[in-house]
């Protein structure tokens, strides 16, 4: 018989309506056990977890305090305080609550699991490790923590390892598309990428509507250079990131017939130089155009593209302040080549497509001229934002030592020198300072060259040199545009843009592909550049493509 004045019993009615994924019935029902008694603690706890579920984490957070308030030794409280709290992005304070609620009950799994999702966060991955390891002692049957083990094993590159925990998880819980994803995501970084597609077609047959796994799918297509399939699923990232909306209709890619599109900016700067390729397919389809940028690229894509009206991309947080009512449609940049870019064929032969300061040329080129006379080339060894990428993409400036090495014995070749010049961004002087004290080699830095402050100038600093070699990274796409001489070295598992095996792109004319043969292993890859940097500065003459691994020449997508 129900018990209309029993707060159990209401209580549990929200936890059979939490289960049941009625959220709101849940609060409702754990409202009123609260009405009739108010200090139940458990019912503040369970109220937590629903309210997080709903997303409103203050209050959640003020339900849990209450709870503790009524019971400091309650161990779940802590546990769902922590919850609430790394949902608002404060990790310190959640690790804080999770290592209590242990102390309270040692025996905690779910603890464990969610301590070590919080250290994830904070990039502390063997410390993650070990706390999933931990809850799967005590538990060995949480599907989640196999997973999350899995996904920390893939940033720390163990990636055999991953796979099977991933599996384990699988067993667990056969129907997660959240597992799949993650397994889908160990394979791309084996270079398994039927395998990968494979997962996660299998995850969107759980979740057809998940748009993190169909942008996940579609690069994947486009690194194994199935450009069609690709751009279609990888513009579920408008969703998947959680894109703003734009004044104007969407655009298809027909003819604007006198219309203004708006061409909004996303993602980094390498990736709006790289989409700039297509602006001249643009503009071909007449109209009036508005290219919204990084107010760095300004000067430069005004120079480059004429016709087209160039507006500054808001900085993160802050509201557009351009006047957007003449709008008609609206695009983003990473759209333009699901119109202009469907096959490898599609790509046209332009050498380049930047134009620099012609004045900040020829005083970067008095500048080199000033050291002698040399082969000049510019150097970049890290890249990426995201700390298991920066740590993929990345080399030391002392492992550049070995293909620079070469400097003191040119004056028998063509070049009678190397001169190194430093394409860094940020401050590298204390760094570039102890290279040249342990190997005797000399990186050249100027304080007005930083592409944090200045792209417009960096590119004229590009443009004059002879040479980049570069790790994956924004000088990689800034040189390539201006069709400088690029060196590219890649991680085993690379971004999609540069796709499987070729050693040149479609992307640009002028970059040349150096790419790990298995995970982590650079040294191949600077042999190989040394080996390429003698012929070169001995003959005059840059080193081919192998035709084995030229998109150009074996048509090969």
């Amino acid at each position: 018989m129900f018990q209309p004045n029993n707060a159990e019993v209401h209580n549990n009615m929200g936890s059979i309506f939490m289960k049941q994924n009625k959220i709101e019935a849940a609060i409702n029902s754990i409202k009123r056990a609260l009405a009739l008694k108010p200090t139940y603690a458990e019912a503040y706890v369970n109220l937590g977890i629903a309210l997080i579920e709903k997303g409103l984490f203050d209050e959640a957070i003020e339900n849990c305090n209450k709870a503790i308030e009524l019971d400091s030794g309650y161990a779940e409280a802590y546990l769902n305080l922590g919850n609430a709290i790394i949902e608002k992005g404060l990790f310190d304070e959640a690790i804080v609550n999770y290592n209590i609620a242990i102390e309270l009950d040692t025996g905690y799994s779910e603890a464990y699991v969610s301590l070590g999702n919080a250290l994830r966060e904070k990039g502390l991955l063997d410390d993650s490790a070990d706390n999933y390891k931990k809850a799967l002692t005590l538990k060995p049957d949480i599907a989640e923590a196999y997973n999350n083990l899995g996904a920390v094993l893939i940033e720390k590159g163990q990636l055999d390892d991953a796979i099977r925990n991933i599996e384990k998880a699988l067993n667990l819980w056969p129907n997660s598309e959240d597992v799949y994803n993650n397994l889908g995501f160990a394979f791309v970084r084996k270079g398994m990428l039927e395998e990968a597609i494979d997962a996660y077609k299998k995850a969107l047959t759980f979740r057809p509507d998940f748009a993190l796994i169909h942008n996940n799918l579609g690069i994947t297509y486009l690194l194994s250079g199935d450009f069609a399939k690709g751009w279609k699923e990888y513009e579920w990232r408008q969703i998947a990131d959680k894109y703003e909306s734009f004044p104007g209709l969407g655009w298809d890619g027909s003819p604007l017939g006198g219309r203004t599109l708006l061409i909004n900016a996303e993602q980094g700067v390498g990736d709006e130089i790289m989409y700039a390729s297509c602006l001249p397919d643009v503009i071909s389809k007449g109209g009036s155009y508005v290219l919204e940028c990084d107010r760095r690229l300004m000067p430069l894509f005004s120079r480059s593209f004429h016709g087209i009206t160039i507006i500054r991309r808001p900085d993160k947080d802050e509201k557009k302040d351009e006047d957007m009512t003449d709008i008609d449609l609206n695009v983003f940049n990473g759209s333009l080549p699901l119109y202009f870019r469907p096959d490898l064929s599609s790509f046209p032969q332009q050498k380049s497509y930047l134009i620099p300061d012609k004045q900040k040329v020829e005083i970067w080129r008095e500048r080199f001229k000033e050291l002698g006379e040399g082969l000049k080339v510019g150097i970049s060894w890290r890249g990426g934002r995201k700390a298991d990428i920066k740590r993929m993409r990345s080399i030391t400036l002392e492992q550049c030592a070995g293909p620079f090495s070469i400097t003191e014995e040119t004056k028998k070749f063509r070049f009678s020198k190397i001169y190194l010049m430093n394409l860094q961004y940020g401050d590298c002087s204390e760094e570039i300072q102890e290279f040249k004290e342990k190997t005797g080699i000399t990186v050249h830095d100027w304080e007005d060259a930083d592409p944090m402050k200045d792209l417009d100038n960096f590119a004229a600093q590009i443009a004059a040199l002879d040479l980049v070699v570069s790790v994956d990274n924004s000088t990689v796409h800034i040189a390539g545009a201006l069709g400088v001489p690029v060196w590219a070295l890649l991680p085993f598992a690379c971004d999609w843009r540069w796709m499987q095996d070729f050693e040149d792109t479609p992307w640009y004319e002028s970059v040349r592909l150096y790419r790990q043969r298995s995970p982590g292993e650079w040294d191949g890859v600077l042999e190989r550049v040394e080996s390429d940097l003698k012929e070169y500065v001995s003959t005059g003459v840059m080193p081919g493509i192998d035709e084995k691994y030229s998109y150009k020449k074996t048509g090969k997508a």
